[in-house]
């Protein structure tokens, strides 16, 4: 069971291939704490379990076996390296699996078809084989230049398209557990073949069985990303329905404003004729009046629809709870960024600095925001009252007993979403002041239509 034989030996080679393949995709993930121990340590544990597995035969099912545990050892390591859910690194580890398989194939395809070392490129798969023996010096060069140019191909394609904010939930589930299986049917197959083949006596046979591998892999790939991409859709579709409908309550209640204002300007016109034939202006009225022009004020204009919608919703909502609402925004700054984030972003902490300021009394009730672009970097400025000294935990602040109606201003999630845009997010609390400063660099293509 632990003879060194050649297919022994490639336990260690493909789960190295395969944490390479994955590692294309966790790049950009948020990792844990002390990273570079933890993958020391899963780089060990994994090499040890791998060995830990035996080679009970050499039939197509057990090697099948063998290697789907040999994934299972891959994604326990994920896990334990990068903060993120299970259903976010099994994405990427399935996806990572279907690149080894694809450069698998084609190697096997280019070295079959060419039988550039003599028909031997599957002695990996051998129980008689010692490791030497198959191990050609120029098959081992086109090996090694076949996986790196997948691999570059592959983080080009797909890998580069995760981001850290992202969560890679699936639309149809069904469709995801069909894509797993195609996977693993490609994989099933290339075992019989490879183990019931001769490459010279079935040499068209293997070529199309591993053909077939990389375009099934290639579309479970595709097929992947489309959901993935057609639940940030659906997310995108959900909010711009919010907007409209918020939109349409706007204009009712702008539309309402504007008619309470032409009575009260009615109402003053008589007012006016009273002071005339020496009579005196109602003070209520007056006020009255005001009011109506200062939530008519409320609908804000800043160049970024959905900017104007939370401002706009947050405003009345400030208003109503006594809350001074300031702002100088450019909202044209930030139209690169999709309404769901900017709604998220602005939204989020507007929520939780008035949730905050509730707590306090009327004369410390006030929120500044400030949006501007400075060179090719649009800035982000939010600050607000606060009483009391933070804890931070890697430059976010963390609730404190001393303060439990404090929760964090949601800087954990307003963090990612401004990283997913390669900015950075500043967090402090100094002089009575809780502030919040965001750097987002202004991508080169929207910047050059300015």
């Amino acid at each position: 069971m632990y003879d060194i034989t050649a297919l022994f030996l490639y336990k260690f080679q493909f789960l190295v291939e395969l944490l390479a393949a994955e590692s294309l995709f966790v790049v950009h993930l948020k990792k844990r704490k002390n990273f570079v121990l933890r993958v020391f340590l899963c780089l060990l544990g994994a090499a040890g379990l791998t060995y830990a597995i035996p080679i009970v035969n050499y039939g197509p099912y057990y090697m099948s076996l063998m290697f789907l545990l040999i994934f299972i050892i891959s994604i326990s390591a994920i896990l334990i390296c990068f903060e993120e859910s299970f259903i976010n690194s099994s994405f990427c580890c399935i996806a990572g699996y279907a690149i080894q398989h694809i450069a698998f194939s084609a190697y096997q395809v280019f070295m079959i078809a060419t039988l550039l070392d003599g028909g031997n490129s599957l002695d990996m798969y051998g129980s008689g084989v010692t490791g030497t023996d198959f191990v050609n010096f120029l098959s081992f060069y086109v090996y090694i230049v076949i996986y790196i140019i997948i691999y570059i191909v592959a983080y080009v394609l797909w890998g580069r398209k995760i981001k850290k904010e992202q969560d890679f939930y699936i639309t149809n589930n069904s469709m995801f557990v069909v894509s797993v299986l195609l996977i693993l049917l490609a994989i099933l197959l290339n075992s019989i073949m490879v183990s019931t083949t001769d490459v010279k006596k079935n040499q068209t046979e293997l070529l199309v069985s591993f053909t077939y591998g990389i375009l099934s892999c290639s579309v479970v790939l595709a097929l992947m990303f489309k959901l993935k991409e057609a639940k940030k859709t659906e997310k995108e579709l959900a909010v711009v329905e919010q907007m409209w409908k918020e939109d349409k309550e706007h204009y009712e209640l702008a539309k309402e404003n504007i008619d309470i204002i032409n009575i009260k300007c009615h109402d003053l016109k008589h007012q006016i004729a009273a002071i005339r034939h020496g009579g005196v202006i109602d003070p209520n009225a007056l006020k009255e009046i005001e009011n109506s022009v200062m939530v008519y004020g409320s609908i804000i204009k800043t160049g970024n629809d959905a900017l104007d919608v939370v401002l706009t919703e947050k405003s009345l909502l400030c208003g109503k709870n006594k809350i001074s609402l300031t702002y100088i925004a450019d909202g044209e700054k930030i139209n690169f960024m999709s309404a769901s984030n900017i709604y998220s972003l602005f939204g989020n902490a507007v929520d939780n600095a008035i949730e905050y300021l509730l707590t306090k009394e009327e004369d410390k009730r006030f929120i500044r925001l400030h949006v501007k672009g400075i060179n090719n970097m649009v800035s982000i400025h939010i600050e607000n009252y606060f009483e009391g000294k933070l804890s931070y935990t890697n430059g976010l602040p963390v609730t404190t007993k001393g303060d439990k109606n404090y929760h964090g201003y949601g800087t954990f999630s307003m963090k990612r979403l401004v990283e997913s845009y390669d900015g950075e997010m500043f967090v402090k609390d100094k002089d009575n002041l809780f502030s919040i400063d965001i750097l987002i660099p202004i991508p080169e293509e929207t910047d050059s239509k300015r």
